[in-house]
């Protein structure tokens, strides 16, 4: 049962493989200089629902520095995006060693001085986190329980998302349009 980890490093090879891996993603900053309890129980609490099929990392407070090192250097330019954008969770298909930023396969989810003060803001929050999570899981499993094919995060959010197409108060869903199309691609 992985629940959350609290780690030394986030490049490390893990057992066992997850589903969804999140990360708490700092800058070194003062400011940043400790994982919000609110944010570390929520974490480790999404760990726990999920058991197996999410992993969550949080770093040891000595580790802080190392670890924004380590990702620097490996990840240099991507890292360098999520400059003034953190602290945040760091979703991802598979563990940061095994991570290639071009795959986006990944989501960002930004947190903000309000759901590190609010209950209710930090509770929506993670909702949505788990929510995200979970469609991830679901994808990934069939309902026998075989693994097929994955899909990718991107694939969830459009199965989430409404397209629409209005002009002056008529629409059409063009969802359907687009998924039966791609339908008719796979099979031709």
């Amino acid at each position: 049962m992985n629940e959350m980890w609290v780690s030394q490093t986030y490049l490390g090879k893990l057992a066992p493989e997850s589903d969804v891996y999140l990360y708490y993603f700092f800058e070194d900053y003062a400011r940043q200089s400790a994982v919000p309890e609110r944010v570390l129980k929520l974490l480790a609490d999404l760990g726990y629902n999920f058991r197996d099929s999410v992993s969550a990392f949080t770093p040891m407070d000595d580790y802080r520095g190392h670890i924004n090192r380590e990702l620097e250097n490996k990840f240099m330019d991507f890292w360098g995006g999520f400059n003034g954008k953190t602290p945040g969770i760091f979703l991802s298909r598979v563990p940061l060693h095994k991570f290639d930023p071009e795959s986006g396969e990944w989501i960002y989810f930004p947190i903000t001085n309000d759901i590190v003060s609010d209950d209710v803001k930090a509770q929506k929050f993670f909702r949505e986190l788990h929510r995200v999570c979970k469609e991830i899981i679901d994808h990934r499993y069939e309902t026998e329980g075989r693994l097929k094919k994955q899909s990718s995060v991107f694939q969830a959010l459009y199965d989430s998302a409404q397209l629409k197409l209005t002009f002056m108060g008529a629409g059409i869903d063009i969802k359907p349009i687009i998924s039966r199309f791609v339908e008719w691609r796979r099979r031709h």
